[in-house]
């Protein structure tokens, strides 16, 4: 607990772990496409919003300027975010969302085999945890 970056994403998991549950009563209560227009709409407006009352300036014409490199990863984004809101509406939120935090595992790997990432024998714990995990919720 004295580490804030350790802190912070022990906060982050927890908000991860409301959110799959809230994610699925979002689509439950309406469809995939719907959850991930609104989920997005909302996440825009409370982007701004923070932006805002932390007197942070989000430029538009920073978007304009770099839309080459937005466009992909947004596209990438709403596809990853549209599959999610499709297993959710036949799949439990815990399978859904073990088998999707699973992007963790694949982003560490493409970091130490294609941007030569340095692993501690803990990095290699963790990842092997979080695998074990991964599978026993999808079993």
């Amino acid at each position: 607990f004295q580490d804030r970056g350790a802190v912070a994403m022990l906060i982050v998991a927890f908000l991860w772990s409301m959110g799959a549950h809230f994610s699925k009563m979002r689509v439950d209560g309406s469809s995939a496409l719907f959850s991930t227009f609104t989920g997005g709409l909302i996440g825009v407006i409370t982007t701004y919003f923070l932006a805002f009352i932390n007197r942070k300036n989000i430029s538009l014409k920073n978007v304009l300027t770099n839309y080459k490199q937005l466009l992909p990863m947004s596209i990438f984004y709403y596809l990853a975010t549209i599959t999610s809101s499709l297993a959710l509406v036949s799949g439990s939120a815990a399978y859904v969302f073990s088998v999707k935090r699973g992007s963790i595992v694949l982003s560490a790997l493409t970091g130490k085999f294609f941007f030569k990432e340095h692993f501690t024998k803990w990095k290699y714990l963790g990842l092997l945890l979080v695998g074990l995990g991964i599978i026993a919720i999808s079993i």
